[in-house]
């Protein structure tokens, strides 16, 4: 079986009204897989969305939901052995009237399984935002009567 060296990067943009600006936060990660290409693309890229999503909560207090994060693989080349852990490098971005700022985040590595303690905040996390999704949904159908409602009237 061949060994892979994946480059994939995950992003997401925000407005933050506290400092009034558009925020971005950028984690480009690299790992070493054996295997198939679609299945290590697969469960590399959700381990990983779930790391910056409590990456950013940790952070920023900021609530993303999976289908928020843009993940981008890039083309793999061959390595010669397999890595033990994932290595991250994290930049945060903030947009000043036509430019972004950078400013890096400290790198590290993570292993390729997720740690107990982190698969709770995770869940915790997937557990407000199906909360918060089925809120919206319920006052997107009270509107949608109302507007019937209101419709029927004139």
């Amino acid at each position: 079986m061949t060994i892979r060296r994946y480059y994939w990067t995950i992003a997401v943009v925000w407005y933050d009204p506290k400092s009034g600006y558009k925020r971005e936060v950028e984690t480009h990660y690299s790992a070493a897989r054996s295997g198939s290409i679609r299945g290590n693309r697969r469960k590399l890229g959700l381990r990983c969305a779930r790391y910056h999503q409590v990456m950013l909560f940790k952070k920023y207090g900021k609530l993303v939901p999976l289908r928020s994060l843009r993940v981008h693989f890039e083309r793999g080349e061959a390595a010669s052995k397999v890595d033990r852990g994932i290595s991250v490098n994290a930049r945060s971005m903030q947009y000043k009237g036509k430019h972004w700022s950078a400013k890096p985040l400290p790198s590290t590595r993570i292993p390729v399984r997720a740690s107990k303690d982190e698969s709770k905040v995770s869940k915790f996390l997937r557990e407000i935002v199906e909360k918060r999704e089925a809120k919206r949904k319920r006052i997107r159908a009270i509107l949608k009567r109302l507007s019937k409602h209101a419709s029927r009237k004139r």
